[in-house]
């Protein structure tokens, strides 16, 4: 959902909010390249924009469920290190639209 309203500086301001009255969707991986995780999570910052997802030969027109918390992770390092190689636990939570 997008909203507009002029601002009292005469500026249009615009809001985006996301309305929950899709399905739900969850993948779970349990190990993951940092990379990999790191590419998912800054495309979930990338906003509330719909896309299409393929899981199984099915296709679903998805967003991020920013209401749920989009990705999560935990940094999996059997040494220390400056940076992760892997992300275990990863989860993405989507809503279909």
């Amino acid at each position: 959902m997008q909203q507009s309203e002029r601002a009292l500086s005469g500026e249009i301001t615009f809001e985006k909010n996301i309305v929950t009255t899709g399905k739900s969707i969850i993948l779970f991986s349990s190990l993951e390249e940092y990379n990999v995780y790191l590419s998912l999570f800054n495309e979930c910052k990338r906003g509330l924009d719909s896309f299409d997802i393929n899981i199984r030969g099915e296709f679903f027109s998805v967003t991020w469920d920013y209401e749920q918390g989009p990705i999560s992770g935990e940094p999996f390092s059997s040494y220390s290190d400056d940076s992760p190689t892997h992300v275990r636990n990863v989860t993405l939570k989507f809503i279909t639209v």
